[in-house]
């Protein structure tokens, strides 16, 4: 029989609080087994195992001869990954002709664009769960069977659920990296709406990652009513989604700010900076409170702050997640009943 361990795929160790959250949210969906991240894994495994996060297509897919899975996980999108960012970008030309990962070492390019053949990997992975419609659509057209289970970290929850009116909003931005925009003009707008609604409210900040932390603290300090804090210098999910539950709203860029937040059923605004922020949205029926970056108004914020506002955009969210919990545990059980068949002795 084999031994209790799973080879983890996924980006874990960086203090990124998205995908710790992921990673303990597969601890707890595979209780029995003892998650090892795959580059620490030397001998055979019950399951190679994609928790989520946006990482397919994958770039390399070797497997031993064991089953194989993928929960949560988010596609990346072509329209996003395959634009032309300059007028001279050598990554996208390499890209498109198929060179970039043959270059990579010798010019720095890593192959950001997608092709076709990317996704074909995925056809030997044998249980597919995908974060949303978008990702499930992408599949599709490559004939690749999935199932949208929803993001994997929807599985946690807070120590208490807080359904009592705190007058307290979370924000959770994100500083640099590639967006569909280069603009921060969304920035100026999360902060008019922030100040216009600082006699009323307390904002809190709160970086999901380490890099994020200056600029967290710079607004925390430039809005009235408004304080900063780290849950991200030591990794703390619990105590992240345990301050989402005390909120009214979060006001998130980073994709797990809206996704901790729904896991303590509090409405969020997504100020998506790339396609996965929509898939996320739409898989849990709040693709209208998703608005890409580059396109955020004061105005359109504003809206959206007083329709997030409603009693029945809770009980809404609340509804959806527990679907999507359940579609979880379902789905993970197949792979663990799978996993004991294999081991059992014959």
């Amino acid at each position: 029989m084999k031994d209790n361990i799973i080879s983890y795929h996924g980006w874990v160790g960086h203090n990124n609080l998205g995908d710790e959250a992921i990673y303990r949210a597969c601890e707890k969906l595979f209780p029995n087994y003892v998650l090892v991240p795959e580059n620490h894994i030397e001998r055979e495994v019950s399951l190679e195992l994609f928790g989520g996060g946006t990482i397919w297509p994958p770039k390399e897919l070797d497997f031993a001869e064991v089953p194989s899975a993928g929960v949560g996980v988010g596609v990346k999108q072509p329209s996003f990954y395959n634009r032309k960012r300059s007028t001279l970008d050598f990554g996208y030309y390499l890209g498109k002709s198929g060179l970039a990962r043959v270059t990579k070492d010798t010019i720095g390019k890593r192959g950001r664009y997608i092709l076709p053949d990317d996704f074909k990997k995925l056809r030997s992975v044998g249980q597919i769960g995908v974060r949303g419609p978008l990702s499930h659509k992408l599949l599709q057209d490559y004939n690749i069977e999935s199932q949208i289970t929803g993001d994997t970290a929807l599985i946690l929850e807070p120590s208490e659920y807080e359904l009592m009116n705190n007058k307290k909003i979370a924000v959770t931005l994100r500083d640099g990296g590639k967006k569909w925009g280069g603009s921060n003009e969304y920035i100026d707008s999360v902060k008019e709406i922030c100040k216009s609604r600082s006699d009323q409210y307390t904002f809190v900040f709160i970086p999901l990652k380490p890099d994020d932390i200056p600029l967290h603290i710079a607004l925390a300090r430039d809005i009235p009513n408004a304080k900063f804090k780290n849950y991200c210098t030591v990794p703390d999910v619990s105590g992240v989604i345990d301050e989402y539950a005390t909120c009214e709203l979060v006001i998130a860029e980073r994709l797990h700010g809206s996704i901790l937040g729904a896991c303590s059923y509090t409405p969020f605004i997504s100020i998506g900076y790339r396609g996965k922020n929509e898939d996320f949205a739409q898989s849990i029926d709040m693709g209208e409170f998703n608005v890409r970056i580059d396109r955020v108004t004061t105005r359109q914020l504003q809206e959206l702050f007083d329709m997030a506002s409603s009693d029945d955009l809770q009980s809404k969210l609340k509804s959806e997640v527990d679907k999507k919990r359940n579609t979880l545990r379902n789905f993970t059980r197949k792979i663990i009943s799978q996993m004991s068949c294999m081991e059992s002795p014959r």
